[in-house]
């Protein structure tokens, strides 16, 4: 396991610890993890979009609703660099936990599908079939109460090839995985339902990250409150027109990207058939 995180961490040039305990490191943009991937070694990296739709840029959010502002706004990298939490020993853990528990993952779960065990699963999902190429949703952020052996999320994903193709991105409330009741930033994503590529953050190659503001599984504070002030994650999803990369992007800041390399033509290279809006409560034994 060791060797493992000295493989996943990279060399940092420069390091942040936050008042909870969580290391961020700035990573040479060139030497991320992503790039470990075979599909991707002779990738050459965008540093954002080459198109942008118009749709991103819309906020119909109300008057009592704030885009999230983060409590690590403080931390930033250099030029070159980006941002990335440090991997533990516990992630590692927890992520093979979920996957031998048999976690289905939004575009995946129905409540039709008689093939599913869906014991101690509570979800909600909103889905829109047809060929999309991406969509954004405005999500407000909560601390919902849940125990260590529970978790809870609300997410935007989308889909190809009924699930088998995936990629979600959202909060998650996780004390397994994050050492606390908090809600954090999240992704994951599937090439070949989640056989043998399920992967939760950045936890293994793939996702190429881009900012120098914003990590993924940070904490994702502060959180709404009940008849007063709401907070949300602007989070958009879409693939660009050019590169066919699938692009998230946060508050307008551009998070990241999954490689058109990684998906198949039945699958998410060229569009999404469908798009979900998930909220899902998970307890396991």
């Amino acid at each position: 396991m060791k060797k493992l995180l000295t493989y996943l961490n990279k060399p940092a040039v420069k390091s942040f610890q936050t008042e909870h305990g969580y290391i961020f490191d700035c990573i040479d943009i060139q030497k991320q993890l992503a790039f470990d991937h075979p599909l991707l070694k002779n990738h050459s990296i965008k540093l954002k979009p080459t198109t942008i739709p118009k749709w991103t840029k819309d906020n119909n959010a109300s008057h009592k609703t704030s885009s999230l502002p983060f409590r690590q706004d403080d931390i930033s990298c250099p030029v070159g660099t980006v941002i990335v939490k440090r991997i533990i020993l516990e992630d590692l853990i927890q992520a093979q936990r979920l996957k031998s528990l048999g976690f289905n993952y939004p575009g995946q779960v129905s409540a039709k599908d008689k093939k599913i065990d869906l014991t101690g699963h509570h979800f909600a999902t909103i889905s829109y079939k047809d060929d999309h190429y991406g969509a954004k949703g405005n999500i407000n952020v909560w601390n919902p109460n849940v125990s260590p052996d529970q978790f809870s999320l609300a997410a935007m994903a989308v889909s190809g090839n009924k699930g088998f193709q995936s990629i979600s991105a959202g909060w998650i409330v996780y004390p397994g995985l994050n050492q606390n009741n908090q809600s954090h930033l999240f992704t994951y994503w599937t090439a070949d339902g989640n056989n043998k590529t399920h992967c939760y953050n950045t936890l293994c190659p793939g996702f190429v990250h881009v900012s120098t503001k914003y990590a993924i599984g940070m904490l994702a504070q502060p959180v709404s409150i009940y008849d007063g002030q709401q907070y949300q994650l602007e989070v958009s999803i879409y693939q660009d027109h050019v590169t066919r990369d699938w692009w998230f992007v946060l508050n307008n800041e551009p998070i990241g990207y999954w490689p058109k390399s990684l998906f198949t033509r039945q699958g998410l290279a060229d569009g999404a058939s469908a798009v979900f809006h998930d909220w899902i409560d998970l307890t396991y034994i």
